[in-house]
């Protein structure tokens, strides 16, 4: 039985996700610095949403796009979910209790 340590999958998948990390990171500073009143205030967000988008574009496409595109949808998820994550324990929902973190503010 042969046994195998790397995939070649992998690598298009993981090109996929360092991508869109750099992507992202650029594309959310650059709406944050040079827009205005909703893409300067969500950045984040936006970028994440654009990310999922455009990972199931191609993982629609089919072939290695469909492996890069997994990495690509998978990075916008994670953003989205992190923003989500933020919101609620900041208490930014109406509604919505604040999670104690376990931070002590003092005075």
């Amino acid at each position: 039985m042969k046994t195998k340590y790397l995939n070649k999958q992998l690598f298009t998948i993981g090109a996929g996700t360092l991508g869109a990390m750099f992507a992202g990171a650029t594309a959310s500073n650059m709406l944050a610095e040079k827009g205005t009143g909703v893409f300067s205030k969500y950045a984040v967000p936006i970028t994440g949403a654009g990310l999922v988008v455009a990972g199931s574009v191609l993982m629609s496409s089919g072939g290695d796009g469909r492996k890069a595109g997994m990495g690509i949808g998978g990075v916008g998820v994670s953003i989205l979910g992190n923003e989500g994550y933020k919101m609620i324990t900041n208490g930014g929902v109406n509604g919505t209790p604040k999670l104690n973190t376990g931070n002590v503010e003092q005075a």
